[in-house]
């Protein structure tokens, strides 16, 4: 009887000690989990930092870069356009200062590294933040959807515009470019006026162009409202 109850004393004293290596593993784990989710927590919101503050400065670029689009590319256009309309000698001859519209390509092509490289390495299956989540991947459709407009403007200049201008006007007196020379300046653009071509290829850099700004409107609309939600979520403890 004696030896019986050394026994169960025994296998009663070894589960507990069983049962207490048990419970301080699971706890080790629980800490080790807790740990590692605070670290990945901290990481995501320094990424976070960091596309905030890639997506406020590319915004003010993009808004410069639709600056540049009006006013140097769709105004000058727009004006060619008019000058047909109108037919007069005088102001055909205004061609020659609104021309230089027709030849230059503007890029919109934007690279964001930060933000690319998150979506693109899988970190974005780490956000709990379903707003957060879905936004970033539209805009990587978005930048993609960029280079494909990008690749049309500038084939349009290599395959339409510039093959149509060699033929009918001096390069280098409409780009105005320092590096060129004239040696045949043109003065006469009479032969333009009725040349439903050059209408076409006219409206066609206009619209084009007017793409560009609008796409580059609403992509600037997504980076802001994505933005404004990574700065609320950063704003959590």
């Amino acid at each position: 009887m004696l030896n019986e109850n050394r026994v169960s004393r025994y296998i009663l004293y070894a589960l507990g000690e069983i049962l207490l290596v048990v419970i301080g593993i699971l706890i080790a784990l629980q800490v080790n989990n807790w740990n590692s989710e605070r670290i990945a927590g901290k990481d995501i919101k320094e990424r976070y930092q960091r596309i905030h503050e890639e997506l406020s400065h590319t915004a003010l670029l993009m808004n410069e870069r639709i600056q540049f689009i009006d006013t140097l590319l769709i105004a000058n256009n727009t004006r060619t356009l008019r000058l047909l309309q109108h037919g007069s000698s005088d102001s055909l001859a205004e061609l020659n200062n609104t021309l230089s519209g027709l030849p230059q390509v503007i890029a919109i092509n934007f690279n964001l590294p930060v933000s690319e490289a998150f979506i693109n390495d899988g970190h974005i299956a780490r956000i709990e933040n379903l707003e957060i989540k879905t936004k970033l991947l539209n805009l990587k459709n978005a930048l993609s959807f960029s280079r494909i407009l990008e690749e049309y403007s500038t084939q349009q200049l290599h395959t339409i515009i510039e093959p149509f201008l060699m033929k009918k006007v001096n390069y280098a007196q409409i780009t105005r470019n320092p590096g060129l020379i004239e040696v045949h300046p043109v003065s006469d653009y009479s032969a333009l006026a009725n040349d439903l071509e050059f209408e076409n290829i006219v409206n066609l850099k206009l619209e084009v162009d007017r793409d560009k700004v609008r796409y580059l409107g609403t992509l600037i609309e997504l980076m802001s409202s994505l933005e404004e939600d990574i700065y609320k979520e950063l704003q959590h403890d």
